[in-house]
């Protein structure tokens, strides 16, 4: 590409649908994405939708100077760089493509819908102020096959941000980047597996992730589910345990596979772990149980279940209370999902009023005790079974917080620091305090779960309906 010229980028939603090397028709809803040229002559865009081959795009300015190519194999969706000049030719597409050019509001008479084998596609490029893209309303005149006879499964990546989407190099600082780009260069064989569709729900560091956000991400999900067989999140790994368990409480008795994946280093980089995560996030999308799950180094887990473990080694999660979901190791292999009660139904609402206690030797029960009249749920992280200081002798009895919970009617639930087996409040003098104050035992459910869930009982529950929501098994959450 000659140096001298300026590119811009802008994201356009469309309709298509198609397969390598055959007719290409209008479909199922997608996102195109559409790339072209900004420079300071006057403005010539051009659309070209439903490509579903190999791409090689030419466009050549009137003094035949400048030169614009771009090429991508196996490609479901079409996107060329098209140069803005006075004239344009688009040459050596070697299949059928269906293309339209807008002079401003209005549909010139630049459509070409070419049903035959071509090497040559011209009258594409027309003089306009705007760039629009075309939805076509024509009905589908094919589906997209593999190579072995089945059917393609239909699958949305969803993106929210993280490593694996980052640009910049180390030691520099990462910043989020143009993921899908970065995605189409880096792994191509994505479009061997599925039928993908990207979406960008947000491009942030997942520590900026806010229950918020989780409300919208669920309903968007909701929403998109009955379009495909499966949905692929990829999000930051600092919070993506909370983000899933946060999925599985608004989604119950999903029918269709979620399943979140990031990195450890961002996909443009040569030793990513990127590239893999997500061939095997999206082959569990297509194979693996129907509920909430993280994949994560070739394993995947129930995701309510994951706690992060590693900053700097590839097998950043673990689920020590759960055996994991599958495995993707020379064969892919799965385990049965949550065994559903009911039907799907969307659960969109959180309070995040909730505060998370840990507990540690020299805790002053006067923090705690300020804390409880601003808050509407505590999670309390403590030692082993349950256990926490209870000798008013030593002065630092947390057992006066558990009693001013129950005063104010701010429930309490009780999960452990071992990361191994659960809270049995009935073991401890500690514990026997605190279950007489009315805390409720969080059994082996990790930290972000029970912070996750006590946010959603508290949106969704009245005080006696809270209790026994708690306790129970609602996605899987706990043994």
């Amino acid at each position: 590409m000659n140096k001298n010229m300026t590119m811009g980028h802008r994201v356009f939603p469309a309709t298509i649908c198609g397969r390598r090397g055959g007719a290409l028709a209008p479909g199922a809803a997608a996102v195109l994405f559409v790339s072209f040229l900004v420079g300071p002559a006057r403005p010539v865009f051009a659309d070209l939708l439903g490509h579903g081959g190999m791409v090689r795009a030419v466009a050549v300015s009137p003094d035949g100077r400048r030169v614009v190519t771009g090429s991508f194999d196996y490609s479901v969706r079409a996107w060329d760089f098209v140069e803005q000049s006075e004239v344009g030719v688009l040459e050596g597409h070697a299949g059928p493509v269906n293309a339209v050019g807008f002079v401003g509001d209005t549909r010139a008479a630049s459509a070409s819908d070419e049903t035959s084998t071509s090497v040559t596609v011209t009258d594409l490029v027309r003089r306009c102020a705007t760039m629009r893209v075309v939805v076509p309303t024509a009905p589908c005149l094919v589906k997209e096959r593999r190579t072995d006879g089945a059917r393609m499964k239909n699958i949305l990546l969803v993106h929210t941000g993280g490593t694996l989407g980052m640009s910049g190099r180390r030691p520099d600082a990462l910043k989020p980047g143009s993921f899908f780009r970065t995605v189409r260069e880096r792994v191509p064989e994505l479009t061997q597996l599925a039928r993908l569709e990207f979406e960008v729900f947000s491009n942030i560091d997942s520590c900026e992730m806010q229950p918020e956000l989780w409300v919208k991400l669920a309903q968007r999900l909701a929403k998109r589910l009955p379009d495909f067989d499966g949905v692929v999140v990829t999000h930051g790994t600092d919070t993506l345990a909370e983000t899933a368990c946060a999925l599985s409480f608004m989604l119950p008795g999903l029918r269709k596979p979620v399943v979140l994946t990031g990195a450890q280093r961002p996909l443009g980089e040569i030793r990513s772990d990127a590239r893999l995560n997500l061939i095997d996030a999206v082959t569990s999308a297509i194979h693996g149980p129907k509920e909430v799950t993280v994949c994560f180094d070739s394993h995947l887990y129930r995701g309510n279940r994951v706690r992060k473990v590693s900053i700097a080694e590839y097998d950043a999660f673990d689920s020590p209370n759960h055996p994991v979901l599958g495995v993707l190791g020379v064969d892919a292999k799965f385990l049965d999902g949550v065994a559903w009660d009911g039907r799907f139904k969307l659960a969109a609402r959180l309070d995040p009023r909730v505060f998370l206690l840990r507990v540690f030797p020299g805790l002053d029960p006067q923090i705690a005790l300020s804390i409880l009249p601003r808050v509407k749920g505590l999670v309390v992280e403590a030692y082993g079974a349950g256990n926490f200081p209870s000798s008013k002798a030593l002065g630092r009895s947390l057992t006066p917080v558990f009693a001013q919970a129950q005063a104010l009617g701010v429930p309490v639930l009780v999960v452990s620091q071992a990361h191994r087996n659960g809270v049995d409040l009935s073991q401890y003098e500690s514990g026997n305090a605190a279950r007489d104050h009315g805390a409720i035992s969080g059994g082996d459910m990790t930290v972000s779960a029970a912070v996750v869930k006590l946010m959603h009982g508290l949106a969704n529950h009245s005080a006696d309906a809270l209790r026994k929501y708690l306790q129970r098994s609602v996605a899987g959450e706990r043994t």
